[in-house]
């Protein structure tokens, strides 16, 4: 039963002594001293108890509303600074379960932000190692291709080399001396190129030096019996399509061409 309770049924035997030790309506001293006001309401309490249940004659008077209203007050107070007790320790909990959340995720943030800055430094690293290696690679080449022309040519390369140009230069000069229309002598004259890449030992009848005539209705074998081309000289003129096909010759005579070296 409450303090308050007990008043309001007339139980407040030498209570009143205890009362008034705390001035009811000073509401701040209350508020800051809270074991104060809890001391002061045991005694009060235990004050009530000693009295005889049955004791008719030690019954006091009833006790002033303005009493109950001040313990009624007092109660409330002790009851409101507990529950504002309890929720200041909620609040600290919380605030440091908040605090601690944010220190875990700025150290998070901390380490992404870390790991990503030493990333990037790797890659400008590696970036300028790279191009450090390429200005080296592109010095050592400039000065290789100095010394060897050929450096990127055949056979590192399809490109021809010099020996294959000076060849390519004298035999389509050749073919058209012979007769041969320009265009038709350099395409021959390219067709060779590859010819000789791959080891055919195959020739033109353009490349020998048996070859007489300068034009396509003029040309003749003048070593037609080792070619087998005829059987009496006046049978030994070379049509065209035979004198521009590759072909294996027994009395082939090469005319003394540059040839190109695999």
């Amino acid at each position: 039963m409450s303090l308050a309770n007990l008043l309001k049924k007339g139980w407040s035997r030498q209570s009143a002594t205890a009362i008034s030790a705390i001035p009811a309506t000073d509401g701040s001293k209350v508020a800051t001293d809270d074991s104060k006001i809890a001391e002061i309401a045991r005694i009060a309490v235990a004050n009530l108890e000693k009295l005889p249940a049955n004791d008719s004659a030690a019954t006091p008077p009833m006790v002033s509303e303005v009493a109950v209203s001040n313990l009624v007050s007092i109660e409330t107070v002790v009851t409101n600074a507990a529950v504002d007790k309890s929720i200041a320790t909620e609040t600290a909990v919380n605030a440091e379960l908040v605090s601690a959340k944010v220190s875990a995720d700025e150290a998070v943030s901390n380490a992404v932000s870390k790991e990503k800055a030493v990333s990037e430094r790797e890659i400008v690293e590696a970036n300028a190692e790279l191009q450090y290696k390429v200005r080296i690679a592109h010095r050592v080449d400039t000065e290789a291709a100095a010394l060897d022309p050929d450096r990127w040519s055949y056979p590192h390369s399809s490109a021809m080399n010099g020996a294959e140009i000076d060849t390519f230069i004298a035999r389509q000069d050749r073919f058209a001396s012979k007769g041969l229309p320009l265009l038709e002598a350099e395409s021959l004259a390219d067709k060779l190129v590859l010819r000789d890449r791959d080891m055919d030992d195959r020739r033109l009848c353009l490349e020998c030096n048996h070859l007489g005539g300068s034009g396509q209705i003029s040309w003749r074998c003048a070593n037609w019996q080792a070619a087998g081309v005829a059987s009496r000289s006046r049978d030994a003129q070379l049509p065209r399509d035979l004198v521009c096909t590759l072909q294996r010759c027994a009395g082939f005579n090469d005319a003394l061409l540059p040839k190109t070296l695999p």
